[in-house]
C-alpha cells in the first residue's frame, strides 16, 4: 500500500515538473519550436515516460494553461481575502502580468491558436472572466471607486475585442506588452473610475 502510494506521489510530483518545465520552454520559444524530445531530456526523463503522462503536446499545453489560470484564480482569491480594494487588487495583477508578459515570446500566442483544445478553454476562461469581471466592478461601484453610469460588461467585451485584435494581427511582435497594457487596459480602467478612483489608481500604478 505504501508502494503504491509512493509511486502515485512520485508520478504526480513529475506530472508538475513536466507542466513547469514545459510551460517555461514553451513561453520562452513558442509552442513549435519546443519538441517532447526537449521536455524529456530537460526533465532527464525517457521520451516514453513523457508520452505516459501526456498523450501529445496539446495535452500537455492545455495543462499548463489551466495551471496558470488556477495560478491567477489563486492571487486574486488571496487579494480579495486579505481586504484589498479593487483598485490594489489590479496594482496585484498588473504587476504580476507585466513581469510574466515580458518574459513571453510572440510568437508562443500565434502558436497557441494552433490547438483546438487550448482555444477551447480560452474560451471558457472568457466566459468565466466575464462573471468575475461583473462582481469586481459591482464591487468597486460599493468601494466608490468606479463609476455608476457605465455599463461595465460592455466595457468588459469592448476590451478583449481590442486584446484579441492585438494577438489576431499580432502588433504584440511590433510594440511590448507593457505599452499594450498601457494604452489599453490602463486607459480604458482609468476612465471608469470615480475622482477617488483615479487618484488611487495613480498612485498605485
Amino acid at each position: 500500500m505504501s508502494r503504491s502510494m509512493s509511486s502515485e506521489a512520485y508520478r504526480a510530483s513529475l506530472k508538475g515538473k513536466v507542466i513547469h518545465v514545459a510551460m517555461s520552454e514553451f513561453l520562452r520559444h513558442g509552442v513549435s519550436a519546443v519538441k517532447m524530445d526537449d521536455i524529456a531530456a530537460a526533465l532527464s526523463i525517457s521520451k516514453r515516460t513523457l508520452y505516459e503522462i501526456f498523450a501529445n503536446k496539446e495535452d500537455l499545453l492545455l495543462a499548463g494553461m489551466k495551471a496558470y489560470m488556477a495560478k491567477n484564480t489563486a492571487k486574486r482569491d488571496k487579494a480579495i481575502n486579505e481586504g484589498h480594494n479593487v483598485i490594489e487588487q489590479f496594482q496585484l495583477f498588473y504587476q504580476s502580468e507585466i513581469e510574466m508578459m515580458s518574459k513571453v515570446n510572440p510568437v508562443f500566442f500565434s502558436d497557441m491558436a494552433k490547438y483546438p483544445k487550448v482555444m477551447a478553454f480560452r474560451n471558457q476562461v472568457h466566459d468565466e472572466t466575464r462573471q468575475n469581471g461583473y462582481n469586481y466592478f459591482r464591487r468597486g461601484i460599493e468601494e466608490g471607486l468606479f463609476r455608476k453610469d457605465v455599463d461595465h460588461m460592455i466595457v468588459m467585451q469592448f476590451s478583449q475585442a481590442i486584446l484579441d485584435y492585438f494577438i489576431l494581427h499580432e502588433v504584440y511582435k511590433r510594440v511590448s506588452v507593457e505599452t499594450i497594457f498601457q494604452n489599453v487596459v490602463l486607459v480604458i480602467l482609468r476612465g471608469l473610475c470615480t475622482e477617488k478612483g483615479a487618484r488611487l489608481l495613480d498612485e498605485k500604478v
